[in-house]
């Protein structure tokens, strides 16, 4: 256990540096990220020399692979910015077991975790700003639900589904019977998600001047210059796009993201304890209604 006393510690370090950076700069600097993955797995290198563990610095590696997909996933879904993405490579090489199986387990506990704490934290950031900007935000939410007609029975029904939810917790309902009753609620509930998501978004674009853009930035809308027209992507602005964007001189909209690093400072710091305390790390929010 103690092999990870420095693990853990660094990687706390590194994640409060890139909560630092984040909301500071909005961004992660790659060096940063490059640095933890390469640190981590030099020290797991050695330590498996030392100690005749090869098997150390192996799992070490399986857990870069596990987050490397994870972290793909939610990028190209556009749920991660690539600092974000490469943070959670990065600290695949974290991830504690003495075996496959303990590694998988921890690493889909963290991912769980850093996903919940993510979604209350994006909740929250997201309703400050809505509040601050509330004309603004309402008008975009008026101007989306008009889209979508659908989307009043659907959020009725997810409502009285999530009613009975939370009735069921009190009628002795096996796990399951709530689980599924909650899966049902939320998907009926979803497309009001997806609209307060979607004027959210639209109440988040800003106007800036291209010299205010950092690499990664999410365009709200294509520009033209030219003949050349520089999209929307999920990969965000390049350096080059950004050299075009000066050089043409005027402003573009561009999506304001949240800083989402610092979730990934609390979600180590909740599995280093679950992991040296022993407090169990997969976060089950049914047993709440036990």
């Amino acid at each position: 256990m103690e092999e990870y006393y420095f693990i853990f510690s660094l990687a706390l370090v590194a994640t409060f540096a890139a909560a630092w950076q984040d909301i500071k700069r909005k961004e992660i600097e790659n060096w940063l990220n490059f640095s933890l993955l390469g640190f981590l797995l030099a020290y797991r290198a050695f330590y498996a020399v030392q100690n005749s563990q090869a098997q150390f610095f192996f799992l070490g590696v399986g857990g870069v692979i596990f987050t490397t997909i994870v972290a793909n996933a939610l990028y190209y879904t556009r749920t991660f910015g690539g600092g974000d993405a490469k943070l959670l490579i990065a600290l695949g090489a974290m991830l504690p077991g003495e075996n496959v199986g303990e590694l998988l387990t921890y690493g889909a506990g963290f991912v769980v975790t850093l996903l919940f704490i993510g979604f209350l934290y994006t909740l929250f950031f997201s309703t400050f700003i809505a509040l601050n900007s509330r004309k603004r935000f309402m008008k975009n939410l008026r101007d989306e639900w008009g889209k979508r007609p659908y989307a009043t029975p659907l959020g009725i029904f997810g409502l009285l589904a999530l009613l009975f939810f939370f009735v069921a917790s009190f009628l002795g309902w096996s796990v399951q019977q709530r689980a599924l009753s909650l899966a049902i609620s939320l998907l009926l509930f979803s497309p009001w998600l997806y609209l307060y998501a979607k004027a959210l978004e639209r109440t988040m674009v800003l106007s800036l001047h291209p010299r205010k853009l950092v690499e990664g930035d999410w365009l709200a809308e294509e520009v033209r210059i030219g003949r050349r027209v520089i999209g929307r992507s999920v990969h965000g602005l390049n350096k080059d796009e950004i050299k075009l964007l000066v050089k043409r001189g005027k402003k573009v909209r561009v999506i304001n993201g949240v800083p989402f690093a610092p979730v990934f400072f609390v979600a180590v710091l909740l599995l280093a304890y679950a992991y040296f305390f022993g407090q169990g790390f997969l976060i089950n929010a049914l047993a709440i209604f036990s």
